[in-house]
């Protein structure tokens, strides 16, 4: 059985999910203790109905960090999100708050802290394997489209456009983060983005095969909207080049 989150429920994420299979009918394995099965799935937030998984590698995931608070203590395992399921070290039987996050690949973000999605529960674990329901992350991306105005036509091929170039200036820092798209897709998604609300400032640049600009906007200020009850999809709109 699949489980799915409500999108207006996000941290609600695992409530109800832990189904209890193969559980060792009360036999204690050699640990004496209780693990967890898991598998995930990852999904874009503006996939409404949920029907195109996204690999780990798209949204540049890292990894998956299952963390059981209980009266026992604090158990974590981190997985590599790639491999879509895991299995957690022996914790002794007992109730547990569970919590998934997932964590943005170093390589991508420049760090390991980049937190795209988490899901929470409060579960019991009894001896033996304790199989969690298929899980699935949904993960925000700045989503842009664009238009070309131009004497010479409006199309990317028409104006000697290759790339367009979105910049995303996060508060406190100095220089923007860039994502590059091929022009001739006229609408696009970034990789994943991190969770919460804050207010950025972007803007978009019509560049050539050689990253020459061609046109710039002028800088948006945005909000990404993610609350403890609801997630909104960071779509910017459209940018607009006006060329001679």
């Amino acid at each position: 059985m699949r489980f799915s989150r409500s999108r207006q429920s996000y941290l609600a994420g695992l409530l109800g999910i832990l189904a209890l299979v193969g559980a060792g009918c009360g036999s204690s394995h050699k640990n004496g203790g209780a693990y967890v099965n898991l598998e995930w799935s990852i999904f874009d937030l503006g996939d409404t109905v949920m029907a195109s998984p996204l690999n780990c590698a798209d949204v540049g995931a890292g990894a998956v960090v299952l963390t059981l608070v209980g009266s026992s203590g604090t158990y974590t395992d981190t997985f590599t999100c790639a491999t879509l399921q895991g299995a957690s070290a022996y914790v002794p039987s007992g109730s547990y708050n569970i919590t998934l996050d997932l964590y943005g690949d170093p390589a991508v973000y420049g760090n390991n802290t980049t937190l795209l999605d988490t899901l929470s529960a409060a579960q019991t674990l009894v001896n033996g394997p304790n199989t969690l329901g298929a899980i699935d992350f949904q993960v925000n991306s700045y989503v842009l489209g664009w238009s070309i105005s131009s004497s010479v036509g409006t199309t990317c091929a028409s104006v000697g456009a290759t790339w367009v170039e979105l910049d995303v200036l996060y508060s406190g820092q100095t220089q923007p983060v860039a994502y590059t798209f091929s022009c001739k897709d006229y609408r696009s998604a970034t990789t994943a983005i991190d969770m919460g609300s804050y207010a950025i400032q972007w803007w978009a640049i019509l560049q050539d095969s050689s990253y020459r600009p061609l046109s710039t906007t002028q800088s948006v200020n945005y909000s990404v909207y993610n609350s403890a009850t609801s997630r909104t999809q960071a779509d910017l709109g459209t940018a607009y080049f006006p060329l001679p």
